[in-house]
């Protein structure tokens, strides 16, 4: 079973839709990186993709019981910054630390509830 299997009944449904944003994220990068024939999508479409899961994670965040760790934030608001300023390949990273850093909270919050 993997962090997110779990997740929802577990934190709530807020945590599985902020898993899901970074999951987007993530797609939106790897369409504009690498041109994802399977989703049609180019470099701006997958650009757009993933700013907006990113700016809708943080939108989610700032309403939700659950809290998200201040580094799992900061990665989230680094990569929107890059973006903004052209850095893909940094913007991707950043997003991408986002969710293992997501992941591992969610995997220790599990650990520790059981």
């Amino acid at each position: 079973m993997t962090a997110m299997q779990g997740a929802g009944s577990l934190f709530g449904r807020d945590v599985g839709v902020l898993f899901r944003r970074l999951a987007d994220a993530s797609f939106g990068f790897a369409a504009a990186v690498e041109g994802d024939r399977r989703s049609g999508m180019d470099r701006e479409g997958g650009l757009a993709e993933a700013r907006t899961a990113l700016e809708g994670f943080l939108t989610l965040e700032l309403g939700s019981d659950f809290a998200v760790p201040r580094h799992v934030r900061d990665h989230v608001t680094h990569s929107l910054d890059a973006l903004g300023d052209g850095k893909v390949e940094l913007a991707q990273h950043d997003a991408q630390r986002a969710g293992e850093e997501f992941e591992r909270h969610l995997i220790t919050l599990r650990r520790l509830s059981h």
